[in-house]
């Protein structure tokens, strides 16, 4: 089922019971109240913390997920488009992400229009993790963190990973093309 919306503001609580319901994050509750705002820089695109709150709240229900976009500003969303970002990062979730022995945000929704580029990603929210400001850099600490989790994965571009794929080695182009 394609669920891609024209933007964050125009999800609902149904959309979101729905999507949830979709991915096993919930099965009786039902979102009965929801905020939206943005999170990260936004580089190429655009990220949102969503704040649920339920009828019926079962216990593994998500407190909050995170949405990703297209970025809004049309030359960042070019950016993304023109190096295959959006469908790469979609297709990492989709496809790689649950393969990996590295952490990362379960994905509840992984949908493109490869046509058109439109894309949405909601994920499991990590907080209180953080994301470190990419503009602004990172503390020694924090990259102590990165490169602990960059040792704990396997070598990946290696055709058995699939990541060669999604970083547009010589075979980058055939996911636009399905092949």
């Amino acid at each position: 089922m394609n669920s891609l919306t024209p933007g964050p503001l125009q999800i609902d609580p149904d959309w979101m019971t729905g999507a949830l319901r979709r991915a096993g994050a919930i099965h009786e509750s039902r979102v009965a109240d929801m905020s939206c705002k943005p999170v990260g820089n936004g580089l190429v695109g655009d990220s949102y913390r969503f704040d649920l709150s339920y009828e019926g709240a079962e216990p593994d229900a998500p407190a909050s997920v995170i949405g990703k976009f297209p970025a809004a500003d049309p030359d960042s969303r070019r950016a993304g488009s023109a190096h295959l970002l959006y469908l790469r990062e979609v297709s990492f979730y989709r496809e790689l992400a649950h393969t990996l022995a590295i952490h990362t945000p379960r994905a509840f929704v992984t949908e493109i229009d490869q046509e058109t580029d439109d894309f949405i990603l909601i994920l499991e929210d990590l907080a209180p993790f953080r994301q470190v400001d990419q503009l602004a850099g990172c503390s020694l600490e924090d990259a102590g963190i990165v490169m602990a989790e960059a040792a704990a994965r396997p070598a990946l571009g290696g055709p058995s990973t699939g990541i060669s794929r999604l970083a547009g080695g010589p075979s980058g182009s055939d996911l636009r093309h399905g092949t």
